[in-house]
């Protein structure tokens, strides 16, 4: 191996790396505020508004389901994510017993993990539909 395939390598999984660990922050951060936002709203919803207008209870319900929504497509992007290093590491074993990675192989794992950054963005937008919603539940009972 020449030393540009080294530092090239080295390289790739630095950034590998850093990109698993971003990740993982995000994801630990979408399921914190969507949960969190859910059940705080639901544990304290009668301390806050006593009195629940009845016509902003359609936006405190759909507030729930967009934080639902994003905790389901956040826990379903864990699982795509999952499979898709299942069936790479399955690829890399089968073509190169010594756990050698090519740029090929490389780049179909990037483009089977492209379902999971989809998951991932709609998790995101989500979260900030629901907290709309949840914001102009709280401004109408205000």
């Amino acid at each position: 191996m020449s030393q540009d395939d080294e530092i090239y390598n080295r390289e790739r999984d630095k950034s590998l790396e850093a990109e698993q660990k971003q990740a993982e922050q995000c994801d630990k951060l979408l399921i914190m505020l969507s949960s969190g936002a859910f059940v705080l709203s639901m544990t304290f919803i009668k301390d806050i508004t006593p009195q629940i207008v009845p016509a902003s209870k359609s936006f405190l319900v759909t507030a729930w389901c967009f934080f639902l929504l994003s905790l389901f497509t956040t826990i379903i992007s864990f699982f795509l994510s999952q499979v898709g290093l299942r069936l790479y590491r399955d690829k890399v074993i089968q073509r190169f017993p010594e756990f050698r990675v090519d740029a090929e192989n490389y780049q179909k794992l990037l483009s089977n993990m492209k379902q999971v950054w989809i998951c991932n963005l709609a998790s995101f937008v989500f979260l900030i539909i629901g907290s709309v919603f949840l914001v102009i539940f709280a401004y109408r009972n205000l």
